[in-house]
């Protein structure tokens, strides 16, 4: 995975109710210790919480033990949306945002409206080996919007949301940000385990990877773009480096050098007159 700053957690991570919209994780002993009237932030990753596939939802109410105390159960309250399209749609900045806007009023424990939002770069070669199953993953889950952004050159988001690598997929509720895909394999069984285990959604059976999810909306294909940053940086390092070697002494001896030269030389040209 191309990391902007990767960091790997293996902590138990406890999520409040009260969602907002950064993403910190927040992990056991950090809570110990933290202010009770201080509200943290809801993004966790899935590697170390109990999820759909590990707990009987059923039997939830009536054994409270049922889930180990020093970890969180995590489910989010998804709408069944109807009229979405079964494709994945690519986003801009404008229409993301207005993709992710918030209701105060609504909390993790109230129905909402969910979005899978996938961040990739067309350059990165992990990107395009995962899109052919995120294309297809609009088909496993129907009443579920998949869209997917170019972190790269919407990186406004990239803090935002805690985008430390590509690809990276994030699913969002009522428009606050509320578990990331924590996962080595990028498969649509993946995909379908990750969703199910957050929002209980089951995907459709006998849904597989095609020949047409290779041709989009999210490119399979690496493109190889310029990249201004990295030629910017390396403009900003040889003008920096000019600079601090034209106040060192090796460029004043340089230069008294080449006057000593200089002057010896017409002062030879002199003397042949």
């Amino acid at each position: 995975v191309h990391s902007i700053d990767p960091e790997h957690h293996s902590d138990s991570i406890n999520v409040s109710d009260d969602v907002s919209g950064g993403l910190v994780e927040e992990h056991t002993e950090a809570r110990d210790q933290s202010d009770p009237n201080e509200s943290p932030s809801s993004v966790v990753d899935d590697s170390n919480i109990v999820g759909a596939e590990d707990v009987d939802t059923t039997n939830l109410a009536e054994n409270s033990t049922a889930i180990p105390k020093n970890v969180s159960q995590v489910f989010i309250n998804c709408s069944r949306s109807e009229n979405i399209s079964h494709e994945v749609e690519i986003v801009n900045s404008t229409r993301l945002l207005n993709l992710l806007v918030v209701n105060p009023n609504i909390t993790r424990a109230v129905t909402a409206d969910c979005l899978g939002v996938y961040f990739f770069a067309r350059w990165c070669p992990f990107s395009t080996m995962a899109a052919p199953h995120i294309n297809a993953l609009p088909r496993a889950f129907p009443n579920l919007r998949i869209v997917a952004v170019d972190a790269m050159k919407y990186h406004m988001f990239n803090t935002q949301y805690g985008v430390v690598g590509v690809p990276t997929f994030i699913l969002f509720h009522n428009g606050r940000p509320a578990v990331k895909f924590n996962e080595t394999d990028y498969t649509l069984e993946r995909f379908s385990t990750f969703i199910t285990k957050f929002t209980t959604i089951p995907a459709l059976e006998k849904i597989s990877v095609t020949s047409a999810d290779f041709n989009g909306p999210v490119p399979s294909v690496v493109v190889k773009e310029p990249d201004y940053f990295l030629w910017l940086s390396w403009g900003f390092l040889a003008g920096s480096a000019l600079v601090f070697f034209t106040k060192s002494s090796w460029y004043r001896k340089m230069i008294e050098v080449v006057k000593v030269t200089w002057r010896e030389s017409e002062a030879q040209h002199d003397h042949m007159d």
